[in-house]
C-alpha cells in the first residue's frame, strides 16, 4: 500500500493515529504462562546510561520523565525515536539518517497497553510504502514469547521466539524464516538498561545486542550456524554494580567504551 506523502506532515503531528489501516482483525495475542520474577534485589542505586563510547563508536540515550527509553542516537548519524501516548505507552518506533525520516513502525495497544501489532512502513519519495505488519505475544510484560511477521497479504512468514532464564534474561531466540538461532550469556551483575522503561522494545526492533542488558549484561551473543554473527562483550564495573566500561568484539574488531550515567529519578 502507499501512502501520499502530503499526508507525512499530519501524521507526524498527530502521532501517525490517521495510517488507514488494511490488515485483518487482530488475533488473540496473549499467552500469559510465566509467573517467574524478573529478579533483582531492589538494594542498589538506580542508575540509567546516558552515553557509551565517543566518536563514531558513541551511543547516546534520551529518556521521558518516568526514565523510559525515548531516543538513541548513533555516531554515524542514525538515530531511533520512540513516541509514546499520553498515558506513556509506546505509539510509534521511527527511524532517521540525519534528519531524514527513513522508516517507522506504528504500534497498536491492548486494553492493557502492551503493545500487540506492529504496522511497518518505508518512507519513500511520494510517501509511505507499506512494509507488512508483526504480531507480539507475551509470557508477561515485558517479556515476549514471539513475534509473527507478516508480509503485505497478511501471510506469516515466519516466527521469532523467545525463551529465558529463571531469572528473566533472554537465553535464546529461534527465527523460524532463516532457521537462524541464536543464544545469549550474561553476567550477574547490574543490566545497562535495568530502570530503563521499554528497553526491551529497542531489543526486539533496534538490533543492537546491548539492549538485552534489561535485568545484567549480555555477554554473549552465539549463532550456531552463522559465526561471523557471533559478539562477546566484557565489562568493567562502578561501585554500584553497572558497568563503567564495555568492550565488544565482532568480526575480529575490538571496541571498548566508557559508560555514563545519571540516577534513575
Amino acid at each position: 500500500m502507499k501512502i501520499h506523502i502530503n499526508i507525512l506532515a499530519f501524521c507526524l503531528l498527530t502521532g501517525f493515529s490517521v495510517i488507514p489501516a488494511c490488515k485483518k482483525a487482530e488475533p488473540q495475542t496473549k499467552a500469559i504462562h510465566d509467573t517467574e520474577s524478573p529478579g533483582g534485589t531492589g538494594q542498589e542505586k538506580a542508575l540509567i546510561p546516558l552515553q557509551i563510547g565517543t566518536g563514531k563508536s558513541k551511543i547516546t540515550f534520551s529518556y521521558t520523565a518516568d526514565n523510559s527509553l525515548s531516543k538513541v542516537e548513533y555516531g554515524d548519524g542514525t538515530s531511533t525515536v520512540l513516541k509514546y501516548n499520553t498515558s506513556g505507552k509506546p505509539s510509534a518506533l521511527m527511524s532517521y539518517q540525519g534528519l531524514e525520516l527513513r522508516s517507522f513502525t506504528q504500534y497498536t495497544l491492548d486494553k492493557d497497553g502492551w503493545v500487540v501489532r506492529a504496522n511497518k512502513y518505508l518512507v519513500t519519495d511520494q510517501g509511505y510504502d507499506d512494509a507488512g505488519n508483526d504480531v507480539f505475544t507475551y509470557y508477561t510484560a515485558s517479556r515476549l514469547s514471539q513475534i509473527s511477521h507478516y508480509n503485505l497479504q497478511n501471510k506469516l512468514l515466519g516466527t521469532s521466539q523467545k525463551f529465558y532464564s529463571a531469572s528473566g534474561n533472554v537465553i535464546r531466540d529461534q527465527n523460524s524464516i532463516d532457521a537462524l538461532s541464536a543464544g545469549y550469556l550474561y553476567d550477574e551483575k547490574n543490566g545497562l538498561f535495568k530502570n530503563a522503561g521499554y528497553a526491551w522494545l529497542f531489543a526486539a526492533e533496534d538490533g543492537n545486542k546491548l539492549f538485552f542488558s534489561c535485568i545484567n549484561n549480555v555477554r554473549a551473543c552465539t549463532y550456531v550456524l552463522k559465526p561471523d554473527l557471533n559478539q562477546s562483550f566484557s565489562y568493567t564495573y562502578n561501585t554500584d554494580g553497572y558497568p563503567a566500561t564495555v568492550t565488544s568484539v565482532s568480526n575480529g574488531v575490538t571496541v571498548s567504551s566508557k559508560v555514563t550515567y545519571r540516577p534513575a529519578e
